[in-house]
C-alpha cells in the first residue's frame, strides 16, 4: 500500500514515509530476505522487523520467519533479554500485511498463525520487551502486548483499528488489553478507534516508560542490566506465576520459592567442594 493510500486511510494511523534514514539498535546486521533480521548483542536479543516501505507490517511469511528466530534465541543461554523492534523511524510494526487479509477467509481465521506465535511470545520463558520506536498498530501492538516490558518513544502511536475492517484484534489484543489498561480503556481503544499517543499510552498503563528517541537504546540496555543481575531461573518462575495471575494453585509461590533456596543451597555445596 503506497504513501497517498495510507495517508487518506484512517483505518490505518500511520505516519507517512518521513524520508529519514532506516534506524536500528547498533549492531544490526544486513536486512535478511524474508524482512526478519535476529542477532545477538551481549545478554540482549534482538528481533527486529524489517518492512519500513510497508510501516513494517508483516506477511505469513514474516511470521513464520519471527517464530523461527524467537526459537533459536530462547534457546541461546547467553540471550537473557529478547527485545522486538522495528525498523525505521515510521513503525514499529503495522499489523498484517493487507494484500495478503484480502485474501484470507473463515478457515485462515480460525488457523490464525500470528495468535500463536504471539502466543509463544508471551510463553517465553526468557524476559521479553518491545521497544516501540513508532506506531503500534493493530497486530503490531498485538506483538508489543505479548511482551513482558514495553517501552516507547515519544512519536510512537498506539491503535487497534480491526474492527473498522470487520474483523477482530485476535491475535492478543481482546485476551492482554484488558488486564493492563481495564475494561473502559480497552473499549475506548477497540469499540471507539481510538489512537493514543505515548504519553497516553504511560498513563493508561500500557507502556512502562516513555522516552526519547535517542535514547531509545540506553533505556534498553539499562533493562538488561537488571534482568542480567537477576538469577534466570527466578526470572522464569516469577514471570510464570505473574502471567498465570489468580489461576494458579495455592502456595505455589511458597513451593517456588523453597525450590530456589534448595537449588541455591545445592549450588554453594557445590562451590564449596570444589574449592576445598
Amino acid at each position: 500500500m503506497d504513501s497517498a493510500r495510507r495517508q487518506n486511510n484512517p483505518s490505518i494511523p500511520v505516519p507517512p514515509d518521513d524520508g529519514l534514514e532506516l534506524w536500528a539498535p547498533a549492531g544490526m546486521p544486513a536486512a535478511s530476505a524474508d524482512g526478519i533480521v535476529a542477532w545477538v548483542a551481549g545478554s540482549i536479543g534482538y528481533i527486529l522487523i524489517h518492512r519500513p516501505a510497508k510501516a513494517n507490517s508483516y506477511t505469513q511469511a514474516m511470521l513464520d520467519a519471527m517464530d523461527r528466530a524467537r526459537d533459536e534465541l530462547e534457546a541461546n543461554t547467553h540471550v537473557r533479554l529478547l527485545v522486538f523492534t522495528g525498523a525505521g523511524q515510521r513503525a514499529f510494526c503495522a499489523g498484517a500485511d493487507r494484500e495478503e487479509m484480502a485474501q484470507s477467509d473463515y478457515r485462515h481465521a480460525l488457523d490464525l498463525k500470528s495468535h500463536d506465535v504471539f502466543a509463544r511470545v508471551a510463553a517465553c520463558p526468557k524476559v521479553t520487551l518491545a521497544a516501540i520506536n513508532g506506531a503500534a498498530v493493530g497486530g503490531g501492538l498485538e506483538l508489543a502486548l505479548a511482551c513482558d516490558l514495553r517501552l516507547a518513544v515519544k512519536e510512537a502511536t498506539f491503535a487497534l483499528p480491526e474492527p473498522r475492517l470487520g474483523i477482530l484484534p485476535a491475535a492478543g489484543g481482546l485476551r492482554w488489553l484488558v488486564p493492563l489498561v481495564g475494561v473502559a480503556r480497552a473499549k475506548e481503544l477497540i469499540l471507539g478507534g481510538a489512537v493514543w499517543s505515548a504519553s497516553q499510552a504511560s498513563r493508561f498503563h500500557l507502556v512502562h516508560r516513555v522516552v526519547p528517541r535517542k535514547r531509545l537504546w540506553v533505556e534498553v540496555e539499562h533493562w538488561a542490566v537488571q534482568v542480567e543481575a537477576r538469577d534466570p531461573l527466578a526470572l522464569r518462575l516469577a514471570k510464570e506465576m505473574l502471567n498465570a495471575g489468580n489461576t494458579g494453585p495455592r502456595n505455589v509461590e511458597k513451593i517456588a520459592q523453597a525450590l530456589l533456596y534448595h537449588i541455591k543451597g545445592q549450588r554453594s555445596q557445590h562451590h564449596t567442594g570444589s574449592s576445598s
